[in-house]
């Protein structure tokens, strides 16, 4: 017989005593796990989803509000900018005016 290390006595006992539990048991009786699949969506996709649901909820709540600059300490100064760009240049294609907006430049 060759010689064994400390740990291969382990793991070959370990596995043996695990041969000898399955033996006379049928192949459903035993203990198997099943390896857990992957999601079917990328999380890019989750993502990308997460966006459009919470980003256009955001951006409807940015335009309800009866007085936008409230909202600035949320958003932040550079976000507000965006906002602002993003509903003049909406206002210029759907020819509408915002009296609450003063862009000046």
């Amino acid at each position: 017989m060759a010689h064994q290390t400390p740990q291969q006595r382990l793991a070959n006992e370990k596995f043996a005593k695990r041969e000898a539990a399955k033996r006379g048991k049928a192949e459903t009786d035993r203990k198997t796990y099943e390896k857990v699949g992957k999601s079917p969506i990328s999380p890019m996709w989750f993502a990308l989803l997460g966006f459009v649901v919470f980003g256009g909820l955001l951006f409807e709540l940015a335009y309800v509000q009866p007085n936008p600059p409230s909202i600035s300490p949320l958003l932040g100064f550079g976000a507000m900018a965006i906002f602002g760009v993003l509903e003049a240049k909406a206002n210029i294609i759907w020819g509408t005016t915002n009296s609450r907006m003063i862009l000046k430049y």
